[in-house]
């Protein structure tokens, strides 16, 4: 459990706290809040250890099978992940610990308006950014991204779910969703400045464009504007200036009523713009 505070003298729980050196410990009750163990008690603990940020391969990269499972008729598996593996992360840091406790401070464990959801599930473990759909009525629809960006994955959906349930209002419904990502595509007209090599300056412009929709300069529902972004561009030194002829969002499958994320592949005609 998260606290001790609610635990009866007969409840099994422990909480762990992790030191500075990133070494975890058990701790148990002491009969008031939480069953105290016997006297030399053998205790047994599972666990795992995980790669924290380096977990968070690319796409099409897992495609090994440590122990493949014999099926009767198959005579090979092979397996592989079509998104980016996401929510892999250090343990708390100072940072986070910076944004996470104003917000438990604030909402005091209880979700009631909009930012209240929005606030309890950045406090979920392993999510980065949150927006949720509100209106008048039984049902909160929570949309979230991982730490550290990519698609919010089938066990982190249910955590969350988990995490916000016992905070919900009595008569209030929460679902929570992946808020999944936006291509954008850009038709830009560009001139260089004189002596500059336009590679370098078709380089810069990419490098750009690709911080303004990362992870951290991004927020889930956030519009884009055409100020924006030409404002980034035009503020380049390698940039005489620049014309924006186009801006469209690219279609992506979206899955409705389920949260299995869908493998998919998008052509374009030769006879289509």
């Amino acid at each position: 459990v998260s606290s001790l505070g609610l635990s009866l003298p007969t409840s099994k729980h422990y909480i762990v706290e992790i030191d500075v050196d990133g070494i975890a410990y058990a701790v148990f009750g002491d009969g008031t809040n939480g069953i105290l163990p016997p006297n030399n008690k053998t205790v047994l603990a599972d666990y795992e250890e995980t790669l924290g940020e380096l977990g968070n391969v690319d796409q099409l990269t897992i495609i090994t099978i440590d122990s493949p499972p014999v099926l009767p008729g198959v005579s090979s598996i092979t397996v592989s992940n079509p998104n980016d593996a996401s929510g892999g992360t250090p343990y708390e840091t100072v940072e986070r610990i910076r944004v996470s406790a104003p917000l438990s401070i604030r909402t005091l464990d209880r979700a009631v308006t909009k930012q209240d959801y929005i606030d309890i599930a950045k406090l979920a473990s392993g999510v980065g950014k949150a927006d949720v759909f509100f209106e008048c009525g039984k049902t909160v629809t929570i949309y979230i991204a991982p730490i550290g960006g990519g698609i919010a994955a089938s066990p982190l959906l249910l955590t969350t779910y988990n995490f916000i349930d016992p905070r919900r209002m009595v008569t209030t419904f929460i679902e929570v969703l992946s808020a999944g990502q936006t291509r954008i595509a850009l038709v830009l007209e560009i001139t260089a400045k004189f002596r500059t090599d336009p590679t370098q300056v078709e380089n810069d412009v990419i490098d750009a464009l690709v911080e303004f929709g990362s992870y951290d300069k991004q927020n889930i529902n956030r519009k884009v504007r055409t100020s924006d972004v030409i404002a980034l561009l035009d503020n380049l030194e390698k940039v005489d200036f620049l014309k924006l002829n186009g801006i469209s969002t690219i279609p992506y499958a979206f899955p409705v009523g389920h949260i299995v994320q869908l493998t998919w592949l998008r052509e374009t005609l030769s006879t289509s713009v």
